[in-house]
């Protein structure tokens, strides 16, 4: 049986197993369609891309017929164009990606560094597959725009916001490190109806915990509240 057999018998064992459903998700990152999803390979077997997870994003059928367009497989594996150009340089990319692994800063603001548009996720683009491979990545999830949202009077240096896997097996935790990187990312609080960055929601938090100690030291507890 050939290499290029085996890779598709993977594949069909992936998708009826559900795992591309899981892992890729069920919208399309191109219009957000969740009606229809196929799954498209970002660098065609073809052409010497694998089955991997990150070389695989879901695409509804319209959107995964644009992707493949009129022209013969030859046409693309002759052509000095890799697909749609990134939007910033390799390094600028790679040190957003940092920055993310470091805990610095989440999703929303790399995306804003990558100037992607926001349907795209940093996960989506071939950068961000250049990027595992050159820090031996596996798998990485870092959670800081959801932590913020929901919890925010719970966030602090040091929380835990997620976690990387490396190709060797190692894992590793991501900690929350607020170098003030973050601070212009608006988020809506639980009920939707208070926006804000997560600067003034910092300085709104320590307001409270100042306004709390004074009224405590006035009322003869002390400094039991710091």
């Amino acid at each position: 049986m050939s290499h290029k057999t085996d890779e598709r018998k993977e594949y069909d064992r992936m998708r009826f197993s559900g795992e591309l459903a899981r892992k890729c998700g069920t919208e399309c990152v191109s219009c957000g369609s969740k009606e229809n999803i196929e799954y498209h390979h970002i660098i065609p077997l073809a052409l010497g891309g694998s089955n991997r997870i990150r070389n695989i994003v879901p695409l509804c059928h319209r959107c995964h017929k644009v992707a493949h367009g009129i022209h013969h497989m030859s046409c693309y594996a002759a052509s000095n164009n890799g697909g749609r150009k990134p939007k910033c340089d390799d390094e600028t990319a790679f040190r957003a990606l940092d920055l993310m692994l470091d805990g610095q800063i989440g999703n929303r603001k790399c995306s804003e560094m990558l100037n992607l548009s926001r349907t795209t996720r940093p996960k989506d683009t071939l950068q961000f597959q250049r990027w595992c491979e050159a820090r031996g990545i596996k798998y990485i999830k870092n959670t800081l725009d959801v932590s913020i949202a929901n919890k925010a009077r719970y966030m602090c240096e040091g929380a835990d916001i997620g976690e990387v896997i490396y190709e060797d097996g190692r894992r590793s935790r991501i900690c929350f490190h607020d170098t003030g990187l973050n601070d212009d990312v608006a988020y809506v609080e639980r009920g939707g109806t208070i926006s804000a960055t997560w600067g003034e929601m910092k300085e709104r938090m320590a307001t409270q915990r100042r306004e709390k100690r004074l009224w405590m030291e006035e009322h003869g507890y002390g400094y039991a509240c710091s």
